[in-house]
């Protein structure tokens, strides 16, 4: 068993104590004195639990759930229709406002009260960073949406999988990119651009592995497609955007 080791760290409220906790969580990270995670938990609360009735809000799954969730907002005035929020979600156009500004003000208020440094680490347990296949993708995400990318630097991250620079990177668009399978053109689903210098590559040549091998990429005037500032990152490609910036 490994012996528990105090470490710390500056956040913005101060000198934060924790450890890896190895014996019941397989390196979770437990906190000592911890300041704001109390509250933090209370707002997240209150964002999950809402009653999205008194915003005129339900989710539906089935015809029935629908009837139902529509007798329980307010009646509709003639030719109002009801919007789509996603994720099963419908809400009259008022009340669809009303709701995203409460979950923003929840948000603001957490960005004001709460640590991110404290955050992330709670974040990080919760979604099992320890052992995700993502790392602390998850809760690396979080800190950027609640506190911003300048806050996301400074913090102190464990099995990070994604740097902040790369995460809030900006698509690229660009269409037609292909590479040559036995003298077909297919279209690659992920791209490589290589960060070394050798006889078959250099430094932002574009690659794409399929069966087991590394094709050359193209763009659609048939010559090799290189970009030098993406060298040694791996991406996702849809044959309109370059996206999902991360190290193989």
């Amino acid at each position: 068993m490994e012996e528990r080791k105090i470490k710390s760290v500056q956040t913005t409220r101060g000198e934060l104590q924790y450890y890896r906790d190895w014996e019941n969580s397989d390196g979770g990270i437990a906190m000592i004195n911890d300041k704001t995670l109390k509250r933090y938990r209370e707002l997240t609360d209150e964002q999950s639990n809402v009653d999205t009735k008194k915003f005129d809000v339900f989710f539906a799954f089935s015809n029935e759930q629908f009837e139902k969730g529509l007798k329980g907002i307010r009646p509709l005035a003639e030719g109002e229709k009801l919007v789509s929020i996603g994720g099963g979600g419908f809400a009259t156009k008022d009340g669809a406002k009303r709701l995203f500004e409460f979950y923003e003000s929840i948000d603001a208020k957490i960005k004001a009260e709460c640590d991110p440094q404290e955050v992330y680490f709670y974040e990080y347990n919760n979604h099992e960073s320890q052992i995700s296949w993502n790392g602390d993708l998850e809760a690396i995400k979080i800190i950027l949406s609640l506190f911003g990318e300048e806050a996301a630097r400074k913090i102190k991250r464990y099995n990070a999988s994604m740097s902040v620079a790369n995460l809030v990177r900006k698509p690229i668009k660009v269409s037609g990119l292909y590479f040559n399978y036995n003298g077909e053109k297919k279209q690659p689903t992920s791209l490589w651009f290589s960060n070394v210098e050798s006889e078959v590559s250099h430094r932002g040549k574009c690659h794409s592995m399929y069966g087991g091998m590394l094709y050359d990429v193209f763009s659609p005037d048939g010559t090799p497609f290189c970009n030098e500032d993406l060298a040694g990152l791996s991406t996702s490609y849809d044959d309109d955007t370059i996206y999902n910036y991360h190290v193989d």
